[in-house]
Order: C-alpha cells, then sequence, then structure tokens
C-alpha cells in the first residue's frame, strides 16, 4: 500500500500518515522530483484546519515521505498552499527536497576555487536543514552500484558489462578529477539552489536527494544499480511496450572550448599581469585556446553532428570530463525510449522494482521468439536498427541508462514506466582529451606543441 507520511506531524498513532487515492511520482534526468496525490473529501476537511490556521501543524513547508508497504521510497517538500480542496477529491502536490533551499543569499566570487568547495559553500547558505547533508558521488565517498548477478549474463558478454557499473563507469574517476579541479565563479544575490542549478548546468552535473535527505553532487549512473527485466521469466521485472528511437543524424563528438592560454614565445598579454584569472588568458588575451572533446568511435565527424560548448571558467585539466558529461547527455537525448514494468507479474530475485531510479542500468532481455542468440551484440549506437527489426520496436538483447521513473497509482493498480537510453560505447584513449586550438594556423596543437618552450606563468 502506498502511503504519503509527514515525520513532523503529529497523528493518532505517531507521525500524520495518509493513503491516496491516486498517487503520480516523477522521477527525471536533470530535473526535479515531483508527486502529485489524490485524496477523499474527508482528509480535506481534517486538514483544513491544519494548513490554514495560526497553530495549525500543516502551516509550515516543510519534509514528507513516499512509502509503499512502511518502507520509504522518497523524501520530499510540502508546501502548504500546494493543497487543493474540491468537491471531488482533495489534491497535493509535494516537491523535490531541493527546491527547500529557495531561502538564502549567495553572493561571493571565487577567481580560484575547487568545484567541490563550491557547492559545499552554497549548500550551507541553505536557512533550513531540511536536507541533512551533501555527499559527493565518488568511488571513495559513495556506495558503489550493484552488479547484475552474473547467472544473468552470458560468459561471452559478462566481461564487457563488467565495465558498465558504478565506480567501474569513466564517469566515476572523471567526476573525481572535475570535483578536485579548480575554477572561476561568481554569483551575486542568488538563492543557494539556483547557484547550485547554474553550476549544475555549466558543468553538466547533477544534484538529487535520496529518500534518506542526503543529497548528491556528481553523476547518478556512478551509483547505479543493475536490474533485468524480461518478457516472461518469473525472476526479474516484467515488461512491455518496449521502445527506443536513433537519431538520424548521429552524435559524432561534443568539443568544450575552455580559455585561451598564452603559448611561450607568442607573445606576452597585457591583462595577464592584471587579471590573476588570466595566467591563460582567460578573455580572449591568450595565444591559443584549450578545448575539452570526446569523439562517438562509431561515427565518423563528417558523418555526425558535432556540438560545441564554452566553459571559460573551468581549468583545462577539467575540460576532457566536462566534455565527456556534455557527450553523455547529448547521448541520452538522442538514444532515447521507454519500457513499462508490471509490478504485479514482477519478480525480485534480482532486485525490487520500486528501487529502480534514475542512473540506475536496465538490462533488457529479449522475447526469444525474435532473439534467439543471448551472446549476440546488437543496437550499437551511431546506427539505426535494421529494417527488419520491427520498426525499431525491436528489443536489443542490450542494457540500458535509466533517464526517468514514474510510479502511478489507481487504487489498486501500480503501473511503472522507465525511461531509457541506450549506454554510450567505451571510447578509446584517443576518443577523449585535451587539444589547443591555434588561431593563426586553424589548426590543433597537443599540449607539448604549446608548451615546449620557455615558461613565462604557470599555466592555468
Amino acid at each position: 500500500m502506498w502511503t504519503i507520511r509527514w515525520p513532523e506531524v503529529a497523528g493518532t498513532n505517531g507521525p500524520l500518515e495518509l493513503t491516496p487515492r491516486n498517487l503520480t511520482f516523477k522521477s527525471e534526468n536533470r530535473k526535479y522530483d515531483y508527486c502529485k496525490a489524490k485524496f477523499s473529501t474527508e482528509i480535506g476537511e481534517m486538514l483544513k484546519p491544519e494548513t490554514g490556521g495560526r497553530t495549525g501543524q500543516l502551516r509550515d513547508p516543510q519534509p514528507v515521505e513516499l512509502l509503499l508497504d512502511d518502507e520509504r521510497i522518497a523524501a520530499l517538500y510540502f508546501k502548504p498552499d500546494s493543497v487543493r480542496y474540491t468537491d471531488g477529491g482533495t489534491h497535493i502536490e509535494f516537491y523535490d527536497l531541493q527546491e527547500s533551499m529557495d531561502s538564502g543569499v549567495v553572493d561571493m566570487q571565487w577567481n580560484e576555487v575547487k568545484l567541490r568547495d563550491i557547492y559545499e559553500y552554497v549548500f550551507e547558505k541553505r536557512e533550513n536543514d531540511l536536507i541533512k547533508e551533501i555527499k559527493f558521488a565518488l568511488p571513495d565517498e559513495a556506495p558503489g552500484g550493484t552488479k547484475f548477478k552474473t547467472e544473468t549474463i552470458t560468459i561471452d558478454r559478462r566481461g564487457s558489462f563488467e565495465k558498465l557499473f558504478g565506480p567501474e563507469r569513466i564517469e566515476a574517476y572523471e567526476t573525481k578529477k572535475m570535483i578536485e579541479s579548480t575554477y572561476l565563479f561568481d554569483t551575486e544575490n542568488t538563492s543557494p539552489i539556483e547557484a547550485i542549478w547554474e553550476l549544475n548546468e555549466l558543468f553538466q552535473i547533477q544534484t538529487w536527494v535520496d529518500k534518506d535527505y542526503i543529497m548528491w553532487v556528481g553523476v547518478p549512473e556512478t551509483l547505479g544499480v543493475g536490474h533485468v527485466a524480461a518478457p516472461d521469466d518469473s525472476r526479474a521485472l516484467r515488461y512491455s511496450n518496449f521502445n527506443v528511437s536513433h537519431p538520424r543524424e548521429p552524435i559524432a563528438m561534443v568539443v568544450v572550448e575552455g580559455s585561451w592560454v598564452d603559448t611561450p614565445g607568442i607573445g606576452v598579454d597585457a591583462g595577464s599581469f592584471f587579471n590573476p584569472w588570466s595566467k591563460d588568458g582567460v578573455g580572449n588575451s591568450g595565444d591559443v585556446r584549450a578545448e575539452g572533446f570526446v569523439k562517438n568511435p562509431l561515427v565518423d565527424i563528417e558523418r555526425g553532428q558535432t556540438f560545441k560548448v564554452s566553459v571559460e571558467q573551468a581549468k583545462k585539466e577539467a575540460l576532457p570530463t566536462i566534455a565527456w558529461n556534455y557527450y553523455s547527455e547529448k547521448m541520452k537525448e538522442a538514444y532515447n525510449g521507454s519500457v513499462r514494468l508490471n509490478p504485479e507479474l514482477s519478480g525480485n530475485s534480482f532486485t525490487d522494482i520500486e528501487d529502480i531510479k534514475v542512473g540506475d542500468y536496465l538490462y533488457v532481455v529479449p522475447d526469444d521468439d525474435l532473439f534467439d542468440d543471448p551472446a549476440a551484440s546488437s543496437g550499437q549506437l551511431g546506427f539505426g536498427p535494421d529494417k527488419n527489426d520491427y520498426c525499431g520496436q525491436f528489443v536489443h538483447n542490450e542494457i540500458y541508462i535509466v533517464t526517468g521513473v514514474t510510479h502511478s497509482v489507481t487504487g489498486s493498480e501500480w503501473t511503472v514506466t522507465v525511461d531509457i537510453s541506450m549506454v554510450p560505447d567505451m571510447i578509446g584513449q584517443d576518443d577523449m582529451g585535451l587539444r589547443y586550438f591555434n588561431p593563426r594556423s586553424d589548426d590543433y596543437l597537443t599540449e607539448e606543441d604549446v608548451f615546449s618552450g620557455p615558461r613565462l606563468f604557470e599555466e592555468f
């Protein structure tokens, strides 16, 4: 049974806990969590004095908990003005706990600061403690993702799948470099949540609050858990209505343009003497521009899309990681789809259906009638499905990243819709890195090319 509990409000026997008639809880990649619920008019009459009166227990914003059979599924945020009373029932909206950080002021300018320190500083500026603490989704600071049980994976594919999860994925060690690197950042008279989302957008990092009231910073896939879905296996999650789309023009490359760098022997920029951040010539005063890049190993540059974005606030060593974050997000947008899960028919030999969340991995097992080679590899990124593959509805023997989860409850009926995207292929050493654009030759240089001469400044 799904219920909603106000842990700070006294009920008849413990905290106030109500059972909704209908409920929808949605969690999406790079968006706030959101829940709406409908209760009876009788419950509404009980709530009215609590939300409207001066002494009402629900007169102030506060945390709420979404429960399934007394187990906490999510921690959310209640606002008194989110309650709507009608003749047909009582409607309440619940919000992401991050939205509780809309009070407080952040007014600060950093010339050189670690990204970790910025997030921690902004977090401490919140005016309430509904979110208990901030943590970073890094290999040595976060619990690792649970891999698929090996009996669900064929031996031929097990080796490659081992590299897809949690701390073993590229996001784990690349995010650590990024969090510990230094940046330029300033924000003027903004709320903590506005400052955090500005950081998230700029560096393509994400923040989310888990059911234990902890805000995480990083990439959700780092903490990803492996789930198995099958059409007719009683041990696994039961799925139907599978669909994944491929773009007409595949993604070939993502480039993050950083700041300009003074090249020894080319000349000294006056701006470097006056601006402490201009050791490498921020503001186009340098001689070459540092760029982080990621290439899709399966797509020729001439045949695919190249995305460019400017992030001059980042130290050059962080640019490849920022490029990977942008590349990963572009892949999620381009190769996406959904699958419906049936809780009533789903097994829990591997994982419980209510535990699936954004950043997890979903191994979708095809129906043997359509695909009888479980050791084969299919659905590679950069290529559309074969015309014989049932017009794109064909279920590949693939693992997908979970980018959204929607729980829909109507009376006793419960369904789960999971948004998915394909996992980017593992890239080679030459497919991700740092380079320098030389405007004089309209060409790209290596680190050795740029810094082989005498140094005037310590390069940023």
